[in-house]
Protein backbone atom coordinates (compact mmCIF):
# COMPACT_ATOMS: atom_id res chain seq x y z
CA UNK A 1 0.00 0.00 0.00
CA UNK A 2 1.19 3.47 -1.14
CA UNK A 3 0.43 7.05 -0.12
CA UNK A 4 0.38 9.42 -2.64
CA UNK A 5 0.95 13.31 -3.21
CA UNK A 6 1.33 15.54 -5.62
CA UNK A 7 -1.19 14.46 -8.11
CA UNK A 8 -4.35 15.85 -10.27
CA UNK A 9 -8.24 15.19 -9.93
CA UNK A 10 -9.36 15.71 -13.99
CA UNK A 11 -12.83 14.40 -15.09
CA UNK A 12 -12.77 11.03 -16.93
CA UNK A 13 -12.96 10.83 -20.44
CA UNK A 14 -17.20 9.80 -20.86
CA UNK A 15 -15.41 6.85 -23.57
CA UNK A 16 -14.15 3.62 -22.50
CA UNK A 17 -14.29 4.31 -18.57
CA UNK A 18 -12.89 1.60 -16.39
CA UNK A 19 -14.86 2.75 -13.41
CA UNK A 20 -18.01 4.14 -12.23
CA UNK A 21 -16.35 7.09 -11.40
CA UNK A 22 -16.63 10.36 -13.18
CA UNK A 23 -13.11 11.62 -11.38
CA UNK A 24 -10.07 10.15 -12.20
CA UNK A 25 -6.57 10.81 -10.82
CA UNK A 26 -3.67 11.92 -13.20
CA UNK A 27 0.04 11.90 -11.99
CA UNK A 28 2.28 14.34 -13.12
CA UNK A 29 6.16 14.97 -12.02
CA UNK A 30 5.38 16.66 -8.35
CA UNK A 31 3.81 13.09 -7.71
CA UNK A 32 5.19 11.20 -4.84
CA UNK A 33 4.51 7.28 -4.08
CA UNK A 34 5.55 6.56 -0.21
CA UNK A 35 5.31 3.31 0.63
CA UNK A 36 3.35 2.14 3.94
CA UNK A 37 4.82 -0.46 6.34
CA UNK A 38 1.27 -1.09 8.34
CA UNK A 39 -1.30 -0.27 5.93
CA UNK A 40 -4.67 1.32 7.98
CA UNK A 41 -6.82 -1.01 6.35
CA UNK A 42 -6.23 -4.16 3.23
CA UNK A 43 -6.97 -3.89 0.35
CA UNK A 44 -8.20 -7.12 -1.61
CA UNK A 45 -6.03 -8.58 -3.93
CA UNK A 46 -8.31 -8.32 -6.86
CA UNK A 47 -10.62 -5.85 -7.95
CA UNK A 48 -12.60 -7.62 -11.44
CA UNK A 49 -15.88 -6.04 -12.40
CA UNK A 50 -17.18 -9.58 -14.15
CA UNK A 51 -20.37 -9.19 -16.47
CA UNK A 52 -22.22 -11.73 -17.73
CA UNK A 53 -23.84 -12.35 -21.61
CA UNK A 54 -26.55 -9.91 -21.23
CA UNK A 55 -24.75 -7.15 -19.71
CA UNK A 56 -21.54 -7.60 -22.49
CA UNK A 57 -24.56 -7.45 -25.52
CA UNK A 58 -25.72 -4.73 -23.34
CA UNK A 59 -22.29 -2.65 -23.63
CA UNK A 60 -21.42 -3.67 -26.72
CA UNK A 61 -20.93 -0.98 -29.46
CA UNK A 62 -21.43 1.84 -26.43
CA UNK A 63 -17.87 2.43 -25.50
CA UNK A 64 -18.78 3.48 -21.99
CA UNK A 65 -17.63 0.29 -19.59
CA UNK A 66 -14.16 -2.01 -20.42
CA UNK A 67 -16.05 -5.01 -18.48
CA UNK A 68 -13.88 -7.85 -17.52
CA UNK A 69 -14.68 -11.80 -18.09
CA UNK A 70 -14.27 -14.67 -16.71
CA UNK A 71 -14.80 -18.34 -18.70
CA UNK A 72 -14.29 -21.97 -18.66
CA UNK A 73 -12.39 -22.30 -22.27
CA UNK A 74 -13.03 -25.22 -24.13
CA UNK A 75 -11.43 -26.60 -27.28
CA UNK A 76 -7.58 -27.96 -28.28
CA UNK A 77 -4.27 -26.78 -29.68
CA UNK A 78 -5.22 -25.35 -32.79
CA UNK A 79 -8.65 -24.33 -32.07
CA UNK A 80 -9.74 -22.36 -28.56
CA UNK A 81 -12.98 -21.03 -28.04
CA UNK A 82 -14.25 -18.86 -25.18
CA UNK A 83 -18.02 -20.38 -24.72
CA UNK A 84 -19.36 -17.40 -22.76
CA UNK A 85 -22.60 -18.70 -21.18
CA UNK A 86 -23.21 -21.35 -24.29
CA UNK A 87 -21.97 -18.74 -26.94
CA UNK A 88 -19.21 -18.81 -28.77
CA UNK A 89 -17.60 -15.50 -29.01
CA UNK A 90 -14.45 -14.06 -30.18
CA UNK A 91 -11.35 -12.35 -27.99
CA UNK A 92 -9.59 -10.41 -30.00
CA UNK A 93 -5.77 -9.74 -29.37
CA UNK A 94 -3.42 -7.41 -31.42
CA UNK A 95 0.60 -7.17 -31.70
CA UNK A 96 1.78 -7.47 -28.00
CA UNK A 97 -0.73 -8.82 -26.70
CA UNK A 98 -1.36 -11.73 -29.14
CA UNK A 99 2.39 -12.70 -29.29
CA UNK A 100 2.38 -13.25 -25.38
CA UNK A 101 -0.98 -14.50 -25.46
CA UNK A 102 0.70 -17.29 -28.28
CA UNK A 103 3.76 -17.59 -26.16
CA UNK A 104 2.10 -18.01 -22.89
CA UNK A 105 -0.29 -20.73 -24.10
CA UNK A 106 2.92 -22.61 -26.10
CA UNK A 107 4.68 -22.43 -22.69
CA UNK A 108 1.69 -24.16 -21.03
CA UNK A 109 1.78 -28.18 -20.84
CA UNK A 110 -2.06 -28.44 -21.19
CA UNK A 111 -4.88 -26.52 -22.27
CA UNK A 112 -6.12 -23.57 -19.73
CA UNK A 113 -9.74 -25.03 -18.28
CA UNK A 114 -10.43 -20.82 -17.13
CA UNK A 115 -9.56 -17.86 -18.82
CA UNK A 116 -9.56 -14.17 -17.13
CA UNK A 117 -9.81 -11.38 -19.58
CA UNK A 118 -9.69 -7.86 -18.13
CA UNK A 119 -10.66 -4.13 -19.89
CA UNK A 120 -11.76 -5.87 -23.16
CA UNK A 121 -14.11 -3.48 -25.27
CA UNK A 122 -17.16 -6.03 -26.50
CA UNK A 123 -18.83 -5.24 -29.94
CA UNK A 124 -21.83 -6.98 -32.10
CA UNK A 125 -20.68 -7.77 -36.00
CA UNK A 126 -22.82 -9.66 -38.12
CA UNK A 127 -24.70 -10.73 -35.07
CA UNK A 128 -22.17 -12.37 -33.37
CA UNK A 129 -20.42 -10.52 -30.22
CA UNK A 130 -16.51 -10.13 -30.08
CA UNK A 131 -14.68 -9.04 -27.19
CA UNK A 132 -11.81 -6.76 -28.49
CA UNK A 133 -8.66 -6.28 -26.60
CA UNK A 134 -7.73 -2.48 -25.44
CA UNK A 135 -4.46 -1.40 -23.95
CA UNK A 136 -5.11 -2.15 -20.68
CA UNK A 137 -6.23 -5.91 -21.28
CA UNK A 138 -4.26 -8.43 -19.35
CA UNK A 139 -5.50 -12.63 -20.05
CA UNK A 140 -4.71 -14.72 -17.11
CA UNK A 141 -5.01 -18.53 -17.18
CA UNK A 142 -6.55 -21.07 -14.62
CA UNK A 143 -5.41 -20.50 -10.80
CA UNK A 144 -3.14 -17.13 -12.17
CA UNK A 145 -6.12 -15.11 -10.26
CA UNK A 146 -8.51 -16.00 -7.02
CA UNK A 147 -11.49 -15.85 -9.44
CA UNK A 148 -9.73 -18.34 -11.56
CA UNK A 149 -9.05 -20.42 -9.38
CA UNK A 150 -12.44 -20.72 -7.68
CA UNK A 151 -14.08 -21.75 -10.99
CA UNK A 152 -11.67 -23.95 -12.13
CA UNK A 153 -11.84 -25.90 -8.70
CA UNK A 154 -15.62 -26.06 -9.52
Amino acid sequence: MYSVSGFDVARCAQNFKLADSSLMIRFNDSTEFDVLSDPVSPIPAEGFRFRNQTELVGLANTNTQLPDIIEPCHGHRQTRKLIYFDVSVTLSLFDAQAVSFHQKLGGMHDDPKVIVATSINPKMVGGRLFLNATSGTHVYYDKETHAGESLFCR
